[in-house]
């Protein structure tokens, strides 16, 4: 994981799996980022697998972003997250860059 950060804004590098095995430690950097940040950018290219522990987290720092005013924006979520959100139907809550590749219309 890596981060780059600005006053009002902060892009997150997740790499990796995003799931159970490191659910704590994704939490713990997204809520520390979350604390001191107006946007976070969450970058999620390099995520090789998502589970629902990771999904969860996901849901759980939208949340959190909607209630403190704050925003949060996913960029270039991996194919893996991608296919996650259509599933679940949360591409369109998070945001429209998230859908599968042609799915888009």
């Amino acid at each position: 994981m890596e981060k780059q950060q600005d006053p009002t804004s902060t892009i997150v590098f997740i790499e990796g799996e995003m799931n159970i095995y490191r659910a704590r430690e994704l939490k713990l950097l997204l809520q520390a980022q979350l604390a001191s940040t107006e946007q976070i950018d969450l970058d999620l290219a390099g995520v090789s697998e998502i589970d629902s522990a990771g999904l969860q987290l996901l849901l759980v720092a939208k949340q959190s972003t909607v209630a403190n005013r704050q925003q949060l924006q996913l960029v270039a979520p991996s194919d893996a997250v991608r296919e996650l959100l259509h599933l679940t139907g949360l591409a369109a809550y998070f945001d429209a860059a998230a859908a599968p590749a042609g799915l888009n219309g």
